[in-house]
């Protein structure tokens, strides 16, 4: 009698132990997507709770190499002088993109490497990006249609970019 109630008890505790382990438990996710296109590199790093759930941050970083300033300038300049501008652009741009995005000042980092432009945008807060898709629609347009679970944003950006 004693073992049939020591094999049912570690019977049911097997059972139960099993169960537990089979649960859909959600875990966090994190996949970095990266794109060239001339001479230019983007990465993009996203985060959610779990594949299913929305996105909760992103990160743009962005390496622009001096040749393709000058040529987008449509002037000569040189290394010091594009250093320069960057740094006199940083502040602006810094504080336009900040309330335009509704970030932190210091979530946006422009700077000089190795003759390239670096410059990182960190999102944090994806309804204020939802307010922006809608204030930037034209009056009398239909707001497109944004899906912003980890999944959907890390296929969409696989069109464009290698993730991993």
């Amino acid at each position: 009698m004693m073992k049939k109630r020591h094999a049912a008890l570690l019977l049911c505790s097997t059972l139960l132990l099993g169960a537990c382990g089979s649960t859909n438990v959600s875990t966090a996710v994190k996949t970095t997507c990266n794109a060239s296109l001339e001479g230019m590199n983007m990465t993009i790093v996203l985060e959610a709770p779990a594949e299913d759930k929305d996105i909760t941050s992103m990160e743009m970083n962005m390496e622009m190499p001096f040749s393709m300033i000058q040529e987008q300038a449509g002037i000569e300049l040189d290394d010091e002088q594009i250093e320069e501008a960057i740094e006199q652009a940083k502040t602006a741009y810094g504080a336009v993109l900040s309330n335009m995005l509704g970030i932190e000042k210091e979530d946006i980092d422009m700077s000089v490497k190795d003759k390239n432009l670096v410059f990182s945008i960190k999102l944090k807060d994806m309804d204020k990006i939802r307010k922006l898709v809608e204030d930037m629609t034209p009056e009398g347009e239909e707001t497109p249609e944004m899906d912003f679970t980890f999944s959907a944003m890390k296929k969409e950006l696989s069109t464009n970019a290698t993730c991993d």
